[in-house]
This record gives C-alpha cells, sequence and structure tokens, in this order.
C-alpha cells in the first residue's frame, strides 16, 4: 500500500474518489473520459468490440428485424428494483468488480436537487423519506434518483414533426457522457448528458505537458486538497502570460513518463469537473406512446453477451411540448455551492430541438432499455398498459405505427407556460394581501398611527399578516399571538401584537446581555436580563429566543424571512443566505460574485454531441510505431480494426512466422485463437495489404 502512496496518479485519483465517489455518475463518467483521452483503444475498441453503437436509424427498419423485436413487450415485473451497476476491472479491493450506484453510506442513489423540487415531495403521498431511505439524509440540496441506463447509452435523437431538417442525433463519445435516470417521486425520466468531450492525446510524449491553467482549475476546484506542485508565486495572482505556459517541474528536470501522466490526468479533471452536466427532463404522464424494439437476428449488431450485447431503442412520444422547467444546468463540481446545484436555463440543444421534437429514440443496449421501460411501467399504469401489447390502441407507438425519422406527429396539446393555479405556493392563495395593504391595515386597526410608522413595524410580524397567519381583521394590541416558556427561567410568557410590533429584527447585538431590546420581558428574571425576541412569526413557527437566533433578513422581498444564527447573511450577489461569521466570509454560493451564473453560459457547440474524440486515430498509430515487434504490431492493428486491418508487409511476415511457431508460442495461439483460418495477403515490406 505504501508503494502505491508515492504514485503521484493513485494519490490524486484517491484525492477524486473522496470527492466524488459517493456521486456515482459522475465518477464513473470521469474515468471513461480520461481513458478516452488518454487511450485511443478506449474509443476505438468501444466501436470494433460494440458495433452497434452506430446502429441507429437501421434499428427504426422493421423489415430488417424479426416479428418478435418489432414490439418488445415489458412488464412492472421487469423490474428488479436494483440499483444500477457497473463493472470495473480495475478495483482491487473489489473482489468481483461489481459497483453498485447505490453503494455508499445513504444506501441509495442521490443527484443535486431539480429545481423547483423539495423534500415534501421525494416520496409518495403518506410515506415519510426516512421509511421509504432510511440512510438517507435528506436535506434541500439533493433527492432521490435511479439511473437506469448509461454505460450503454450511445445515443439519443429528436424528431419534430413538420421539420425540413434531419432529426438532432446527441452521441456519446465515451461511456456515461449520456444517462437516463428515472425521479421515481415525481415520475420523471431525466436526460442527464456531460459537456465535456476530450481529444485523445500521447501521455507518453512530453509534447503533451499541460499548461499552467489547466492544472490550475484543478487546484482552484479542490483547493482544500494537495496541489500540483509547480513554479508559481503560491498565492498571488497568477498572470495570464504564467497560466498560458507549460508546466514546468521544480528541479529543472524533464518530467517522468509516471508525472507526465499524472499532471495529463490532473488537467482532464479540472476541465472535467468546470464543465456542465446538461438535463432534460421528461414528465411520465405526457408519455402517450412508447415502443421497445430491438436487433437480436442481425450477427452485426447481436452479441453473445446476452440483453446487454443486443442493441435497441426505446423510443418515447410525447402528447405536450416539454415546458420551461425541462432544462437545467449544473457545474460537475464546482467551489462554489451554487454552482453544484441544479439551475434552470433555455432549450440548450441545437436549435431547440429538444422543445420542438415529439419523439425521441434512446438507443442502447437491450438490457438497459428493458429497465428503463420497467421502472417506467412500474411507476404509471399508463405506459404499463402501452407496454403489455405491440396492438394497444392507447398506444400511439403501437406496432403498427412507423417510427423511421421524419414521421413524428404534431402535439396534441400545448404545454402550460408557468405555474399553474395548483402550484402557486399555499401561503400565496391564502393572503390575497400585498405589501400597502398589511401598512393599511395596521393603520385601519389602530395599531399605529400613520402610514409612515407602519413602515417602520416590525417585517416579521407584518409577514406573517401577509401571508394570513395573523388576521387583524378583529385583533388589537392585545390580542395575544405567542405563549411559551422564558428562555432563561423556563417561567410562562406570552406576547401580543404589541410587544411584537416594533421589536428589533436582529437579536445578535445583545443576546449576551439579556435582551435588552428584545420585545417581552420577563418580569420573574428581569433583574438578570429577562429579554426574549419572538422570532419565527414569518413562517407561522413563533418562538421565544435569546437573540442568538434571532435573525430576520430585510433583503429579501414582501417583509422578508427569518434566517436564524445572528451570524447568517443576505448575499448582494446572488440573494442566498450563508454564514458570515464575525470575520465577514464569502458567500459559498457564488463566492461574492466571483461564479459566473449557469443562465448566462452558451450553450454547447453541436459537435460536443459527434460521439468523436478527436486525434484517436492518430494517437494509436504514434502508439503503434512504437511498437518495435512488427507481429505484435499487426496482431494489436487487427485486433482494434479487425479483420480488414491495414498492415505493412513486414507485419505480415512477422505474422507468418508467429503463426507458423517460429515466433512467441503464446502470440500464435493468441492470433488463432482471435483471427481463426484468415489469409494473408503478400507484399513488400514498405507496401500495405489486407488481412482479410
Amino acid at each position: 500500500m505504501m508503494d502505491r502512496l508515492q504514485d503521484p496518479l493513485f494519490r490524486l485519483h484517491y484525492q477524486v474518489f473522496n470527492e466524488l465517489g459517493d456521486k456515482h455518475l459522475d465518477h464513473h463518467a470521469l474515468k471513461k473520459a480520461w481513458m478516452a483521452r488518454a487511450e485511443p483503444f478506449e474509443h476505438l475498441g468501444r466501436r470494433r468490440l460494440q458495433p452497434f453503437v452506430d446502429a441507429t436509424q437501421s434499428l427504426l427498419s422493421s423489415t430488417s428485424l424479426r416479428p418478435s423485436d418489432r414490439f418488445i413487450t415489458v412488464s412492472p415485473a421487469d423490474c428488479s428494483g436494483e440499483f444500477y451497476s457497473v463493472k470495473d476491472d480495475e478495483d482491487e479491493d473489489n473482489e468481483n468488480g461489481v459497483i453498485s450506484f447505490g453503494d455508499n453510506d445513504q444506501k441509495m442513489e442521490w443527484t443535486y436537487r431539480h429545481p423547483g423540487t423539495t423534500q415534501d415531495s421525494d416520496c409518495e403521498e403518506g410515506v415519510e423519506p426516512y421509511q421509504k431511505y432510511p440512510y438517507y439524509r435528506i436535506n434541500d440540496a439533493t433527492s432521490p434518483i435511479t439511473t437506469t441506463a448509461s454505460r450503454l447509452l450511445f445515443a439519443v435523437a429528436f424528431d419534430a414533426p413538420n421539420e425540413d431538417e434531419d432529426p438532432f442525433e446527441m452521441k456519446a463519445a465515451y461511456r456515461h457522457q449520456l444517462s437516463v435516470r428515472i425521479d421515481e417521486a415525481r415520475r420523471c425520466l431525466n436526460l442527464d448528458c456531460f459537456e465535456y468531450k476530450p481529444s485523445c492525446i500521447d501521455v507518453k510524449e512530453n509534447t503533451s505537458i499541460p499548461t499552467n491553467r489547466e492544472l490550475e482549475r484543478f487546484d482552484r476546484t479542490f483547493s482544500h486538497g494537495m496541489k500540483s506542485g509547480l513554479d508559481s508565486d503560491s498565492d498571488d495572482e497568477a498572470s495570464d502570460e504564467w497560466l498560458d505556459k507549460r508546466a514546468e517541474p521544480k528541479s529543472g528536470e524533464n518530467f517522468s513518463q509516471d508525472q507526465l501522466i499524472a499532471l495529463n490526468y490532473q488537467a482532464c479533471v479540472g476541465d472535467f469537473v468546470n464543465s456542465r452536466c446538461l438535463r432534460i427532463r421528461f414528465p411520465l404522464s405526457s408519455v402517450s406512446g412508447i415502443r421497445l424494439m430491438a436487433m437480436s437476428d442481425d450477427d452485426d449488431f447481436a452479441d453473445p453477451d446476452g440483453d446487454e450485447g443486443i442493441g435497441a431503442v426505446l423510443i418515447l412520444e410525447l402528447n405536450e411540448r416539454l415546458g420551461q422547467d425541462a432544462f437545467a444546468s449544473r457545474k460537475v463540481r464546482s467551489q462554489y455551492d451554487g454552482e453544484n446545484a441544479f439551475q434552470l436555463i433555455s432549450d440548450w440543444t441545437p436549435d431547440e430541438m429538444a422543445t420542438k421534437a415529439t419523439r425521441y429514440y434512446f438507443y442502447a443496449s437491450l438490457g438497459e432499455l428493458k429497465r428503463t421501460a420497467a421502472m417506467m411501467a412500474k411507476l404509471c399504469p399508463h405506459i404499463a398498459e402501452m407496454l403489455a401489447s405491440g396492438s394497444d390502441e392507447s398506444n400511439a407507438l403501437k406496432e403498427s405505427v412507423p417510427v423511421k425519422y421524419g414521421t413524428a406527429p404534431p402535439f396534441l396539446v400545448e404545454a402550460k407556460q408557468g405555474k399553474s393555479e395548483e402550484e402557486e405556493p399555499a401561503a400565496k392563495k391564502l393572503r390575497g394581501l400585498t405589501v400597502d395593504d398589511v401598512h393599511k391595515a395596521l393603520v385601519d386597526s389602530k395599531l399605529v398611527n400613520s402610514l409612515s410608522e407602519a413602515k417602520e413595524a416590525n417585517p416579521c410580524l407584518k409577514k406573517a399578516i401577509l401571508l394570513g397567519y395573523i388576521d387583524l381583521s378583529s385583533a388589537s394590541g392585545d390580542t395575544v399571538i405567542h405563549e411559551g416558556s422564558c428562555v432563561h427561567c423556563q417561567g410562562t410568557l406570552t406576547c401580543t401584537i404589541s410587544d411584537a410590533l416594533f421589536q428589533s429584527v436582529y437579536g445578535g447585538g445583545d443576546y449576551e446581555d439579556g435582551g435588552e431590546d428584545a420585545g417581552v420581558q420577563c418580569s420573574s428574571c428581569a433583574e438578570e436580563g429577562g429579554g426574549n425576541y419572538i422570532t419565527g412569526l414569518c413562517r407561522n413557527d413563533a418562538e421565544f429566543d435569546s437573540g442568538k437566533f434571532h435573525n430576520h433578513c430585510v433583503e429579501c422581498p414582501d417583509f422578508g424571512v427569518c434566517i436564524g444564527d445572528y451570524r447568517e447573511a443576505h448575499c448582494r450577489h446572488c440573494h442566498n443566505h450563508f454564514f458570515r461569521g464575525m470575520s465577514g466570509f464569502a458567500c459559498p454560493h457564488c463566492g461574492d460574485g466571483r461564479s459566473k451564473p449557469l443562465t448566462e453560459m452558451q450553450a454547447p457547440p453541436p459537435c460536443t454531441w459527434d460521439g468523436k474524440i478527436e486525434n484517436s486515430a492518430e494517437v494509436w498509430e504514434a502508439y503503434l510505431e512504437r511498437e518495435e515487434n512488427p507481429a505484435k504490431r499487426a496482431m494489436l492493428r487487427m485486433m482494434m480494426e479487425g479483420p480488414n486491418a491495414s498492415v505493412r508487409g513486414s507485419e505480415v511476415l512477422g505474422l507468418m512466422s508467429a503463426v507458423a511457431g517460429g515466433g512467441d508460442g503464446a502470440l500464435g495461439a493468441a492470433l488463432g485463437a482471435a483471427f481463426g483460418q484468415g489469409s494473408a495477403g503478400s507484399g513488400d515490406a514498405d507496401e500495405e495489404c489486407r488481412i482479410m
């Protein structure tokens, strides 16, 4: 173990795991992105070993499919209920190499909460979150999620009605770049997409040294961890000139190969975590058609690994356009909390195709898509009914309906813009009042003498009136609005409207002095300082407090809101509340205005989703050129490119020698097992020939 700790790459892997390990999707996407960047055979071999990744439109031709594959029935019973898992051969501590996305200290998979959702909707009605998720730490930032398709989800297409252009296809350049995740509580399907797409580099060459700027992104994000150890002026603001230079070792010598790989990994991590995860959210209630098709009878697309090796497509048809709350984004890992949370943005797909489309095509393995469809059926009876039979009349995508691109129908209804009356906060519907109405009500009730005096009254009390928690229609100054115990002597206390009317909004200045400015003074312990602040009126949860936890923010609209601890503050940049302390900490949500709102960022370019990793072929050729054994070079070329691989004449001679037993016997056996009885063409050493 100590030897491994000396390895710079291992230490970086360990640090990144500590930051992202519980966010399994993010962590595994990063691992595959790094492999695609550093190992050209990861990307090239993926297409060689799983050719169905390019079999998109061919899956839509019903004439080329067996009848049983044109509409695959699925039932809720096909939903295993297990968490999504992946095979990880690099995990030496895991005997079977299988990692579950629910394998963490909370015993469940979670994600950052979609905007507009709350803890109250994390479970179905009548079920408490702690009952369904006993290990989950309920909070406002995250919510439960279930990934159903990711590792083998290789493309998603959007087909819109009456569109002259071809449907837009998003293709994954590496595993987990695209993922389908089900929000069970809210019955929604989320398509989460990582915008980061690497280009392949030759990590064994010094020409691949990253810049200081790339490494600085890592240091900035993981500032509490290890630094890159580069030559820089420590805490001073680094100049653009230095940031754009290639990194240099402290010793002045060349980087070792291990250091070079570690630096490139560090740069890749910095770029990945500072990129965005973009989301499209599909309400399952809007699904009017669903169809699962596969191509298991074609040798070009079939695979001996069962359902996980069969190319398939799951098609969804929606009856209404996606709403404004369907699109969101977050940073993968930011030093600012506000960037880590999902924020609503406009449609980020090219030409807003996701909004225009009525049909969505998800291309993946049959196993992953069957798991997705089964969970949808489990959550929604109308989807279960449609998936039960290919002839169900309620299914807009029953077996007889054409599903080729260009056949998408128009929407049946238009999406409702904005919040419906049912979605409006209950308190807002309850009150029917404005700020001016509250001021007038205070005057009319003779609690104050003028509107100017009403404006000086306690905002916490006025917020309670605004929200309908305190009714002034028959109230007077003697009306009791709270009864409780003194925080000093535990004697019984009451608070009237008059007591609270002009109480200070902040108790942090005198809580150690007995609460001299508190609205209620306890007569039983007045000599020792019996001040009790009435707090929490604005949230209908009033209580007495010494002042340490009485802090009503007046920067927020509509008379503000109680924020508790006297050291909490309102950020004037992002308008969140944060712990400022006594020394003036920066806002963790935005860094006191340093972060850039995600809503202002440009949508990723279409090439982000073209499924390609630039320079993969060139780096692979450079890797082969460094291999001195021609026979091994030819074998590697054929393993990557298949039986039609282009090999040089000298490589053919080496292969012939190996197969004949004149060289490495193991190599000959491997060739025979891998390529069968292939015949070789002949040619000069400098010429190319084809191995068929």
